[in-house]
């Protein structure tokens, strides 16, 4: 929770003092395709909250995901479409919606639904969170 999430500028939360991620605010996810072969995001799920796919940075609403390069020395620009190569790594960005706040004690259930693939699960600990 806080500003410039990633060292990216326009991904900002509020900071407050209650240490929970809100609708409205972000979290940034980085994954790497270790498949040969490309894959392509249908959706982001977030404890049970299903995102759909976005081409601007930030996300422009709620409930939807960006796509960017893996590093900063790749940039910023956000992808025109859901695939990510084999091999290369990406960060996701997430604009929360309408979602129960998460205490920074509590773990974030994240799921990737890709093509070529079953329902890949992922829990963010409370201690992995940063």
């Amino acid at each position: 929770d806080g500003a410039d999430l990633m060292r990216l500028t326009a991904v900002d939360n509020s900071v407050t003092t209650d240490g929970k991620l809100k609708s409205d605010e972000y979290i940034v996810l980085k994954i790497t395709n270790n498949s040969p072969n490309s894959i392509f995001l249908n959706s982001v799920i977030v404890n049970e909250n299903v995102t759909s796919f976005n081409t601007s940075l930030p996300p422009s609403a709620n409930g939807r995901f960006s796509i960017i390069p893996g590093t900063d020395d790749e940039g910023t620009t956000p992808q025109s479409s859901t695939e990510i190569q084999g091999g290369n790594s990406v960060r996701i960005v997430v604009k929360l919606g309408e979602i129960s706040d998460i205490s920074i004690n509590d773990a974030i259930r994240i799921k990737i639904d890709a093509t070529e693939f079953d329902l890949q699960n992922f829990i963010i600990t409370a201690g992995h969170a940063r």
